[in-house]
């Protein structure tokens, strides 16, 4: 688990376009018929499939994978909108993602970046 390279990636508004650079031809072979955070954790689900470009972008974010595509697969990638939706759902995510959330947080924290609201 990277806490970092997840905060960064849920939080930051360069997400997307990180995301659509690295992930966008991937996304299009592996998940045709997926946009936004669906195609975000069907990439998840298929890691050994992926390019190695999109995993470095994306794989801080394997811990959420299921709770991305039950619970959040209409947020758009980048500008905070996973983390917001993962946060306002905090109480139902697997222990997992729940986890991954925490260490985050701490790391965000101890780095001076706030979550976004």
């Amino acid at each position: 688990m990277r806490p970092l390279a997840l905060v960064l990636l849920l939080g930051s508004p360069a997400f997307g376009r990180a995301f659509e650079q690295a992930c966008g031809e991937d996304a299009r072979r592996l998940c045709p018929t997926l946009t936004g955070a669906g195609a975000l954790a069907c990439l998840l689900g298929k890691r050994p499939d992926a390019s190695t470009a999109c995993w470095n972008v994306i794989g801080g974010l394997e811990p959420c994978a299921g709770d991305i595509d039950r619970r959040c697969n209409s947020a758009e990638p980048g500008g905070g909108h996973v983390i917001r939706c993962l946060e306002s759902q905090r109480r139902d995510l697997s222990r997992s993602c729940a986890l991954a959330l925490d260490e985050a947080e701490k790391t965000m924290r101890s780095h001076g970046y706030q979550p976004p609201k």
